[in-house]
């Protein structure tokens, strides 16, 4: 029985990697080149194929949504106006099977025609679905100037959305991407720390002011502060035991 695409593809889902075909040396030696960029562009974004053609990037909650339309004879799939790396998005879709996704994308590289496949995860379970939530995203809008403890509320938000998003990213996928998460740390095997404020960071992009950034920058060091004698969690890898942590440092800020 033929799949009804323009239904199937309804839903929110995690990109997570594209798949090349290179079929020479001239093209293997031009991916070589763009492959990281390509990969931090699109990959372990969280996106919502909606109804009546909308389409959200979360990164863009806030923002005039885009829009989506699939050409139910050749399943030519467009995405305009989606936000960074989406503003301009054409592949065909080929493949939706068990909660996986298959969008064939042919980029220009050198003159080069380059076939990707990029591999996407239907999100359906209730914690990982939080991550599409306005509720879960209030922390994206920056409206007013705020008080401590309104920043630290707002810092706790981070902390625990962007848990869920890697417990996520764990189970789903087999790298972790530190540019996905707009948080000042640092990763290492079995622990994290904080890096040195700056205005010009994603991070301070989401408070009033840069003075207020800062204000907040400070929150989030005294939480790691408070928990500098105890133990990093211990999880089944280094990415869920960022989640894990992300969780403690938001049950400390007051």
């Amino acid at each position: 029985e033929k799949i009804d695409f323009n239904k199937a593809i309804v839903g929110n889902w995690l990109i997570l990697y594209p798949q090349h075909e290179l079929t020479n040396a001239e093209q293997r030696k031009l991916y070589a080149t763009a492959q990281d960029s390509i990969v931090a562009l699109l990959g372990l974004k969280t996106i919502s194929f909606q109804d009546k053609g909308v389409f959200l990037q979360t990164d863009s909650m806030f923002k005039p949504l885009g829009k989506w339309s699939l050409n139910p004879e050749n399943n030519h799939l467009f995405i305009r106006n989606g936000g960074k790396g989406l503003d301009f998005f054409a592949g065909n879709l080929v493949a939706i099977y068990k909660d996986t996704m298959q969008i064939v994308e042919t980029i220009l590289l050198g003159g080069q025609k380059i076939k990707l496949t990029w591999f996407l995860k239907r999100i359906t379970d209730k914690k990982g679905l939080a991550l599409f939530s306005e509720e879960k995203n209030q922390w994206r809008k920056i409206t007013a100037s705020e008080k401590d403890v309104q920043l630290g509320e707002r810092i706790k938000a981070m902390l625990l959305y962007y848990s869920i998003y890697y417990e996520i990213v764990s189970r789903e996928s087999a790298y972790f991407s530190q540019s996905r998460v707009f948080l000042p740390f640092r990763y290492y095997q079995h622990s994290m720390d904080i890096k040195p404020f700056n205005d010009k960071s994603n991070f301070g992009s989401f408070f009033y002011t840069t003075q207020q950034a800062e204000q907040a920058h400070t929150i989030l060091a005294g939480a790691m502060h408070k928990l500098r004698d105890k133990s990093f969690p211990s999880g089944k890898d280094f990415v869920i035991e960022y989640a894990m942590y992300m969780d403690r440092l938001a049950s400390v800020i007051e």
